[in-house]
């Protein structure tokens, strides 16, 4: 067995190496741009690398974390698939590292299991932390580069009016070096707009772009290769389109820096109280024993679990607050879990689901509408089924603990005096209490459910006391056997479990309450980038509904799902999958989008059709700017008061309340011992 100094000198060590290791191929991951021809002797590493790509992507989390990685290396660079995967890999392998090194260095000093436990909650927000480091600014520089590309642009087609002399132009113009990222970019979509098949190589792109604006700017730039610019009495279509993109852009960008400034050291105000812990509890109990008697107990444990769970849930809300994500970023791959579960559970999801005709299935499909969050009904019962059994597995273990430190702490700590304040118990103080608690476990040992008469005589007889130490003894053991009998388990624990797992089955339910509450804004904002995409594509000839339609479904986030439906039945008829569609939402400018295709659809064309966006361009353009700003406000107003209930949780439940709840404890026993003199 390795002693625990060389634990952590090994975990140490191999901590520092995973670090550099992982700064190296950061480095070399941002200025790598040209796709690489692999040598025969790489090859098989290649392989195994997309093997274990393939078969890790699969488990639940740790699948979920290495897409979140292929996505940020995605923002921050132009590889081909083939490549990112390998990118990923190659830095899913070094977390890893330096996750075992971290392990290993905790081996060195840690026992307890809830130790361990707390070591990986602060180690994953120290990855966590990392990461937002590492890649918190990388989408906001690339918008800024493609504002100062498509600039380039617009000027270079404006001199040219031929869309490859003009990206090549733009691109010539780009420095390489600073202006990296969106450099590649632009030499991909060039390069895919110059194949024979543009199409084909256009939606090979969509898979790798790292946001919807420059799908957006893509997808213009091959209609105008295909189709050519169409001229109107105002200017040309595509600057036009342009300029639409690059206001959304300047305006994005503003949203983006106003909320990363009113969130500025949230997530680390709100991870503090996990290192205060400790140096709070011990601080406490060595001022004032009562409260190291108090952090010993049940109650104590589940408070400071309590504490952490609050940490862990601010922080995660604080990630999603913060991740300002544009229309139609890409997302991790939802409902594989479902799926799979769905093949195993088809018994109880039989019984537990209510019928289509019911009222129970009509109000949570109703629910699930306002929350615009369109899944089978099958989904969410095993949502509900997963929750309930985490909230009873998780409450069954607490109250056990709880159980379990209670009885520890009756026949394990040593037994103070009545009314004893001092800070710490040492020497002679120390090994007294020690020896009333080793007295006390023998009596207890001998019967379960002494009487109060019977424990007299007892001690009375086998140990010779009597007075005012026999009556002392007395009610300290009764005490104590009070505390044994209450740790067992009984029927306000079986209530706790059955009300924890009722809690889990609904919390599904409220949060389409809460989504829907949330959504209020978003859709809002959605909605008019949707009028932002028909001011941009409004102006192309020969545009129709499906195609407008498309690119909705293509750059939508909340409403994905309706169109992709609308999309599937429009050929069987054009005006019924409208109206079908006009039904995900009620908001007035919704409607009105979607009747001015239904308008589009029997007479006019896309440009009469909507006409009155373009002579009302200045309004929905200040209101989506509105809309935007309001919903930046709102998120920094919520971020700031998630990011401080930790410390007020940790100050309140984990101090103010258990100061005062160990005092009057101690006042009651005080007056206890009073009564008996």
């Amino acid at each position: 067995m390795l002693s625990a100094n060389w634990l952590s000198i090994i975990g140490i060590s191999a901590a520092l190496l995973s670090a550099l290791l992982l700064i190296i191929q950061l480095t070399f991951m941002r200025r790598q741009r040209i796709k690489i021809v692999a040598k025969p002797t790489q090859r098989h590493f290649y392989k195994s690398l997309f093997v274990s790509y393939k078969t890790i992507v699969k488990l639940p989390i740790v699948g979920h974390f290495l897409t979140s990685i292929k996505e940020k290396i995605a923002m921050s660079s132009a590889f081909a698939e083939e490549q990112l995967i390998i990118q990923t890999m190659k830095i899913f392998g070094i977390v890893v590292l330096l996750t075992v090194s971290a392990l290993l260095f905790f081996a060195s000093f840690i026992e307890h299991w809830y130790s361990w436990f707390l070591a990986i909650v602060v180690l994953y927000f120290i990855i966590e932390l990392i990461s937002d480091y590492f890649y918190g600014n990388i989408k906001l520089n690339l918008l800024e580069e493609m504002v100062i590309f498509i600039d380039y642009l617009r000027t270079s087609f404006f001199e040219t009016g031929m869309i490859d002399d003009a990206y090549l132009s733009a691109i010539d113009r780009l420095d390489a070096q600073k202006q990296a990222t969106i450099y590649a970019h632009a030499n991909q979509i060039y390069q895919a707009i110059k194949e024979s098949d543009g199409e084909l190589a256009i939606q090979r792109y969509y898979q790798s772009a790292p946001n919807a604006y420059l799908k957006l700017l893509a997808g213009l730039s091959h209609i105008v290769r295909e189709h050519g610019d169409s001229d109107q009495t105002d200017g040309s279509s595509f600057i036009k389109s342009l300029t639409h993109l690059s206001g959304e852009l300047k305006d994005d960008i503003i949203k983006r820096k106003k909320l990363l400034f009113g969130l500025k050291a949230m997530n680390i105000i709100a991870i503090m109280p996990i290192f205060a812990i400790e140096p709070l509890k011990s601080w406490a109990s060595n001022s004032f024993y009562p409260m190291k008697v108090f952090y010993q107990s049940a109650l104590g444990f589940s408070l400071e679990i309590a504490v952490l769970v609050i940490v862990l849930l601010c922080f995660l809300l604080l990630s999603r607050l913060q991740d300002y994500s544009e229309f139609g970023e890409k997302r991790v791959s939802q409902y594989k879990f479902e799926r799979r579960a769905s093949k195993y559970l088809k018994v109880p999801l039989k019984l537990l689901m209510p019928s289509h005709n019911s009222k129970t299935y009509q109000r949570s499909r109703a629910r699930q509408r306002r929350a615009l969050i369109f899944i089978k009904m099958e989904y969410h019962y095993i949502h509900k089924l997963m929750a309930a059994i985490i909230a009873f597995s998780i409450a069954a273990v607490l109250i056990f603990s709880s159980i379990q430190i209670s009885r520890n702490n009756v026949y394990l700590q040593p037994t103070t005096p009545a009314g004893f304040l001092a800070g710490e118990l040492k020497g002679k103080a120390l090994e007294a209490a020690n020896q009333l608690t080793a007295f006390d476990n023998e009596i207890l040992s001998l019967q379960r459910n002494w009487s109060k008469r019977a424990l007299a005589d007892h001690l009375s007889a086998q140990h010779g006391l009597s007075g005012d130490k026999k009556q002392v003894t007395i009610m300290r053991i009764l005490a104590k056997q009070q505390l044994l009998a209450k740790a067992q388990l009984n029927y306000i624990h079986i209530i706790l479990l059955y009300l924890t797992t009722w809690l889990g089955w609904v919390l599904p339910e409220l949060y389409l309450l809460i989504q829907t509450q949330v959504l209020k804004t978003e859709v809002d904002l959605e909605i008019a980038r949707f009028q932002l995409l028909v001011m941009v594509l409004m102006d192309i000839e020969h545009l129709t509904v499906d195609q407008v339609l498309e690119w909705f479904e293509k750059f939508s986030k909340l409403f994905k799902i309706p169109l992709q439906k609308s999309l599937m039945e429009y050929d069987a008829g054009a005006r019924e999958a409208l109206e079908e569609l006009k039904q995900a939402s009620n908001k007035s400018d919704y409607q009105t989008i979607i009747n001015h295709l239904i308008t589009a659809v029997e007479s006019l064309t896309i440009k009469e059709a909507f006409n009155e966006f373009e002579s009302e361009k200045l309004y929905y353009q200040d209101k989506r700017k509105l809309v935007g700003h309001n919903l930046v406000k709102n998120k920094i107003y919520i971020g700031r008061v998630i990011g401080f209930t930790p410390l007020y949780a940790l100050l309140i439940l984990y101090f103010m309340f258990p100061l005062i709840y160990a005092s009057i404890a101690e006042m009651q026993t005080y007056f206890d011992k009073l009564m008996l003199q």
